[in-house]
């Protein structure tokens, strides 16, 4: 998968990806809100294997010291939403 995704350009050579994490859900579940850390890299891909999958972008939260509990993440405004659909990818950064 990541050579392919270098021979189309998704990462340049220099920038390979050096690791890979494999999620699986069943229908309804999913990853929680959150937000990536500094220890990911800029450019993330995203490929869906066996059936769809909703992407939704939340608008980042306030600042730690006004953030509240993290429970009240799924109030936080939707700014954009993905469809994937079954062995389809995306590449956002």
């Amino acid at each position: 998968v990541v050579d392919r995704l270098v021979a189309s350009g998704v990462f340049a050579e220099h920038e390979r990806p050096n690791q890979c994490l494999l999620n699986a859900y069943a229908p309804g579940e999913g990853i929680d809100p959150h937000g990536d850390g500094p220890l990911y890299e800029a450019t993330a891909a995203v490929i869906s294997l066996g059936s769809p999958a909703l992407l939704q972008f939340l608008e980042p939260p306030p600042p730690a010291s006004e953030q509240g509990h993290l429970e009240d993440r799924w109030s936080w405004p939707v700014v954009g939403s993905v469809l994937l659909r079954p062995a389809s990818l995306v590449v956002f950064s």
